[in-house]
């Protein structure tokens, strides 16, 4: 089991930018260094080998509470009594973040084949990540 935690909010990833030039999609800026910030982390939490095997993976997205909230909903965020019901979606974190892990936890996303993603709001905003490999 690798186990990773990336401290900070989490960005979801933008939709395509097209350069009217060249005719190129291309990610936005903040989701491009987002990824590039999540496989920085990840090295540095994993030095192993990469994975090249079927894997599950589970998300845990810890957004940051809006300002203004109240000290008595924040206190029920943090019991997980309250989530976030609101945009991003939860599979647009998922997008960018198994982007990132693209030959830095594994050889490639395509091995993903079991997924469970959650959304939650925290004080401490960050994304845990745990992927298991699944041996046939």
């Amino acid at each position: 089991m690798i186990e990773l935690i990336i401290l900070g909010d989490p960005v979801a990833q933008g939709r395509p930018r097209f350069n009217s030039y060249t005719k190129r999609a291309h990610d936005p800026i903040k989701s491009k260094n987002y990824k590039l910030f999540v496989g920085h982390e990840a090295k540095l939490q994993h030095q192993g080998p990469l994975v090249d095997c079927p894997i599950r993976v589970e998300i845990d997205v810890y957004r940051k509470n809006n300002k203004g909230t109240s000290k008595k909903e924040i206190a029920r965020r943090e019991k997980k009594l309250s989530m976030p019901i609101v945009k991003p979606d939860i599979d647009n974190y998922v997008k960018g973040i198994k982007d990132a892990l693209n030959g830095v936890i594994w050889t490639d996303d395509n091995l993903v084949i079991e997924l469970e993603a959650k959304k939650y709001y925290s004080v401490n905003p960050r994304i845990e990540i745990r992927i298991k490999e699944l041996k046939s």
